[in-house]
């Protein structure tokens, strides 16, 4: 998941330079585009992930609260 979010700082991270680059060169217009596309993908899948883990952590969280409160009741 962390990967993800490198890939998406290097995509933009290389959206930066190859629009330096391509300032330059005058040709290869579609590879910033392409790179921020990129970018922009890997930021919105890590986010899903992201999002999914914490409603796993959130579901632990509240089932070993609810284990702490039943044991707490029955002592």
């Amino acid at each position: 998941m962390l990967t993800l979010l490198y890939l998406a700082v290097a995509a933009f991270i290389f959206t930066s330079v190859s629009i330096g680059v391509v300032s330059v060169s005058f040709s290869y217009y579609w590879i910033p585009v392409a790179l921020g596309i990129l970018g922009a993908f890997f930021l919105l899948v890590s986010s899903l992930y992201l999002l999914r883990e914490v409603r796993l952590a959130v579901q632990g969280t509240e089932a070993e609260t609810d284990f702490h409160l039943r044991l707490a009741r029955h002592h």
